[in-house]
């Protein structure tokens, strides 16, 4: 029975009376006591065992939390009171990060439909936390869980980005581009929000700069190397280049669909040499309903994505993204430099920041 309820439950999610009913805190625990979620938290290594009704539920839980956090959202305001499903949610993004970071997440390899529910929810916690966390401290107050949300998203987004990095040209067509999109916004996003810039029209400093872009640079290189044992002494550039060949890989898919590439080489070209870009120029249907993820990318390929009903609900962001990511590495002279970078070209330009 646990199936058709997590899937009604997903729905139901969006009616506020509904949402805080399912997470009071008996009828949560016993959601998560009755899914396979459950038993992946518990035990790791207990993965291999689950039958395929519990990774479908699983799969409906992951939908149930980013609907829950899209459609609650908004109901955070200054002196109201917080909905338990934000409260819950993020308490879960907390447990999720270790399921990230080990080999549990092999379960759900080339399994489209639960990557686009983790990208979704691990978007829409990025979104949410940019939105809350910033300039409202009586929310984060509320929230406690809000103060370490855009950190966790930073890891949970480059663990992501990583496991879906293929290791063949026919794994190309495995996961759809939500997932690689959705996973960039979050991660940019999810950076500006643990190492934000001035405000709007603050004046900074050469020397903030060039110490904000390598303090940026740094959160995704450690998030790369998160899972790595103590003893490996990996370097942060060594996570930083690890990414960096994730968006190269897709780029290059001579083999993808044109759409495909489209999307991935603008996604690259925005880390490599910092495309400016607004909120608001692309817009694509989802099959969730009416909501439209805005982009700071104009394809023109409204067609682009599939269409498929993936049943998750996007948080709209709001919020200009990707400056976090596209500003952490580089000088202003870099950007009229196009030519194939090397990782020795990576390597000086972090030297030049380090040491300006």
């Amino acid at each position: 029975m646990a199936f058709p309820l997590l899937d009604l439950l997903r729905c139901l999610v969006r009616w506020h009376s509904a949402s805080d009913a399912i997470f009071q805190p008996v009828a949560w625990a016993s959601i998560l006591r009755t899914s396979g979620l459950g038993h992946m938290k518990m035990d790791a290594s207990a993965v291999s065992t689950l039958s395929p009704a519990e990774v479908n539920c699983v799969l409906f839980l992951f939908r149930l939390m980013a609907n829950a956090i899209a459609s609650d959202a908004d109901r955070v305001k200054v002196g109201s009171s917080v909905p338990p499903s934000l409260l819950f949610v993020f308490d879960e993004a907390r447990r999720l990060v270790k399921l990230f970071d080990s080999p549990a997440l092999d379960i759900f390899d080339k399994k489209k439909n639960h990557l686009v529910a983790l990208a979704t929810l691990v978007h829409n916690l990025a979104v949410v936390a940019y939105q809350k966390f910033g300039n409202h401290s009586t929310i984060v107050t509320a929230i406690p869980t809000l103060r370490g949300l855009p950190g966790l998203c930073v890891r949970m987004a480059t663990s992501l980005l990583l496991f879906t990095a293929p290791q063949g040209v026919e794994a190309v067509t495995h996961y759809p581009p939500e997932v690689p999109l959705r996973l960039l916004i979050a991660l940019g996003t999810a950076v500006i929000s643990s190492a934000p810039g001035p405000t709007e029209g603050t004046p900074i400093s050469v020397e903030a700069e060039a110490a904000l872009r390598l303090r940026r640079a740094c959160l995704i290189g450690n998030a790369a190397t998160a899972g790595e044992a103590p003893e490996a002494n990996v370097d942060v550039l060594v996570g930083w280049e690890r990414i960096r060949d994730v968006l190269h890989f897709w780029a290059q898919r001579k083999i993808a669909q044109a759409s495909i590439r489209s999307l991935e080489t603008r996604l690259t070209r925005a880390f490599c040499f910092l495309v400016r870009a607004k909120i608001g120029e692309l817009t694509f249907p989802l099959a969730a309903g009416p909501d439209i993820l805005k982009a700071p990318f104009n394809l023109g390929h409204d067609n682009a994505f599939a269409t498929d009903d993936y049943d998750c609900q996007i948080i709209n962001q709001g919020a200009e993204t990707f400056d976090a990511v596209v500003h952490c590495c580089y000088t202003g002279s870099d950007l009229k430099d196009e030519r194939e970078w090397t990782n020795e070209d990576y390597r000086e330009v972090l030297r030049r920041i380090y040491f300006r």
